[in-house]
């Protein structure tokens, strides 16, 4: 394996952790080398922690909305917009399957950040999606 092969495994792995600032990493890597490096990878999925870590740096304000919803984006489809027209294998990103849709749905709400229709989200409502992802008594 490849020095550059092992950091984008590396890369791929703390940003489905949760850290939004290997995105930049991740976001400029071709598809190919995405897909490869996840094939090396038997455990991508994505942790009510590493949500969590996400809305908690926007409640804290190191992370910014925008590279929170790149994150959003990249966890939810598997690549980064804007991909070459035509098809585009997406990274298989499983999530944890005993919140699978709490996840997705916070993903998802997490994707709208900066659409014209919804596109603001609150503290308040980021520590009401907080509560869902980490319910009080959980680890």
């Amino acid at each position: 394996m490849h020095e550059r092969d092992a950091a984008l495994q590396r890369e791929l792995r703390i940003t489905i952790a949760g850290d939004t600032a290997a995105m930049s990493r991740i976001a400029s890597a071709p598809q190919s080398e995405l897909l490869l490096a996840a094939e090396h990878c038997a455990d991508l999925a994505l942790s009510p922690q590493a949500v969590a870590r996400v809305l908690e740096g926007l409640l804290n304000r190191t992370v910014s909305p925008s590279d929170a919803q790149q994150w959003a984006s990249f966890v939810r489809r598997g690549f980064v917009a804007p991909q070459p027209s035509g098809p585009v294998r997406a990274v298989d990103i499983a999530y944890d399957p005993e919140h699978e849709e709490v996840l997705a749905t916070v993903v998802s709400r997490l994707d709208e950040i900066g659409d014209l229709v919804d596109g603001e989200v609150s503290d308040h409502e980021l520590a009401q999606l907080l509560r869902l992802v980490m319910p009080t008594g959980a680890d």
